[in-house]
């Protein structure tokens, strides 16, 4: 599923990047108050270090930064260490193709998928593909020919789209590039983090129709730990407290309610845990797989901080992800 832009640029060793990195970290936010309790938390930003890419009220910049960071990482790889990483960017490059997609649902202008996509990972092809098929079901038709069929996996894209709309179609996608992944010889490391995102979105799934009463059959990811039999078994029984027993046990925290926003919230920080561990047992490029996973939380933090400027400055606090 070769989505990513290929280059020519031999990188540095893993010991170098990890150097590098090393500084970088320095410039990781350590406390989010100062966001999150200004009136103006884009003048905030644009003060800290984010001075040069936050140029106005714009919330898809700070996602634009984060692929920006993504891009200069995968860029000083060297061939060997882009070889193992190539799942994690081609997952998280997932969700700007969903975005582009959102946008010519809504009749998006190209100036604003151009904005989005420029410091994507996205191959020039599928660029391309993004900025001047305007007919989705084309689209769908045309990416599916020259992404997905080639790496085995076929899904119907254009006839899903015109049947389930695009909500049918991000789910079937995710679906299949997750499953593309776990297929793969990862590197253990790898290997365990998808592991772990699997369990993520299966729990979250699993709350979904448990708290909203959906009575569809669940679409879960393969390659978790969890047995999909338990959490099927767990929504029949149509239990929220044993949901949170369940959830109690597997991240060692006691749910304190049962939003949705919250739910995320304990098992991101179990996952954040989980991936500091790997950094320890996996020194060659554990540090590096925390790192990105340290921006996309910073990402999330931000972005949670500029989209909720309306509600209660100590409610958006408690939702915040240490990193």
């Amino acid at each position: 599923m070769n989505i990513l832009q290929s280059t020519e640029r031999t990188g540095y060793p893993a010991e170098y990047l990890l150097a590098r990195l090393s500084g970088r970290r320095a410039y990781f936010m350590k406390d989010l108050d100062r966001l999150l309790y200004s009136h103006d938390p884009y003048k905030a930003l644009r003060e800290m270090k984010y001075a040069a890419s936050v140029t106005s009220q714009t919330k898809g910049d700070v996602w634009k930064i984060l692929l920006r960071e993504y891009c200069w990482v995968y860029l000083q790889m060297d061939r060997g260490l882009r070889k193992v990483f190539q799942p994690y960017f081609v997952y998280a490059e997932l969700k700007t193709l969903l975005t582009c997609l959102r946008y010519k649902t809504q009749k998006g202008s190209t100036s604003e998928i151009e904005h989005l996509l420029t410091f994507s990972l996205l191959s020039d092809d599928v660029k391309d593909m993004m900025k001047t098929v305007q007919d989705l079901p084309l689209l769908l038709k045309t990416f599916e020919k020259k992404f997905l069929l080639p790496a085995g996996l076929s899904a119907g894209l254009a006839r899903l789209f015109l049947k389930e709309g695009l909500a049918g179609v991000e789910q079937r996608l995710t679906v299949i590039t997750f499953s593309w992944i776990m297929n793969r010889d990862l590197h253990q490391a790898m290997k365990r983090f998808f592991s772990l995102t699997a369990d993520l979105k299966n729990i979250m799934t699993a709350w979904k129709h448990l708290r909203w009463s959906i009575m569809s059959e669940p679409v879960l990811f393969q390659g978790g730990r969890i047995r999909k039999s338990l959490l099927l078994k767990i929504i029949g029984n149509r239990e929220i407290s044993e949901m949170i027993r369940f959830i109690h046990h597997y991240t060692g925290v006691i749910p304190q309610e049962p939003s949705l926003s919250h739910i995320e919230h304990v098992l991101l920080t179990g996952m954040t845990k989980q991936t500091r561990t790997l950094a320890r047992a996996y020194p060659e490029i554990g540090p590096v797989l925390d790192y990105l996973w340290r921006c996309s939380l910073e990402a999330m933090n931000i972005s949670m901080v500029l989209y909720g400027q309306e509600i209660d400055s100590a409610v958006i606090k408690s939702e915040l992800i240490a990193s």
